[in-house]
């Protein structure tokens, strides 16, 4: 519900739907919870083994090929960049739009890129490291 209020711009008026609060699709607030659950999932099914070799074959990738590969729509801007224009506007907002925009091109990049089913432990690495970039940056704040 919190986040059904935040998401609306303080100096417009809002008509409060709780049905429409807690639709799992669309920009609300269960929607970026079951997006944040799905990546702490997938995190969670990452072997010890694996975690020990993670940033060994981390130091090969290219990062700008990574960012680029979930860019397509430009919102992963700076979370930053949004907390500061939200404070100097006072307006909330723009930080849940940030997140929600985040979210949803995550779920993109979720569908259309198989995150473990893939051979090479490579890419498996880089799609868990955008996973893990979205989760800090939509999740625990």
């Amino acid at each position: 519900m919190k986040y059904f209020i935040l998401k609306v711009d303080p100096k417009k008026n809002m008509l409060f739907d709780p049905k429409e609060s807690i639709d799992f699709n669309g920009n609300t607030g269960p929607f970026i919870q079951y997006t944040y659950a799905r990546i702490q999932s997938l995190l969670g099914r990452l072997k010890p083994q694996d975690m020990i070799s993670f940033p060994m074959q981390t130091k090969s990738l290219n990062m700008n090929s990574c960012r680029r590969s979930v860019r397509s729509s430009g919102c992963y801007t700076s979370f930053r960049e949004s907390l500061k224009q939200s404070g100097k506007t006072y307006d909330p907002s723009s930080v849940a739009n940030y997140v929600y925009e985040l979210v949803k091109e995550y779920n993109q990049f979720y569908q259309e890129t198989p995150v473990l089913k893939e051979d090479d432990k490579a890419k498996i690495m880089t799609r868990l490291m955008i996973s893990a970039f979205t989760g800090l940056s939509s999740g625990k704040q």
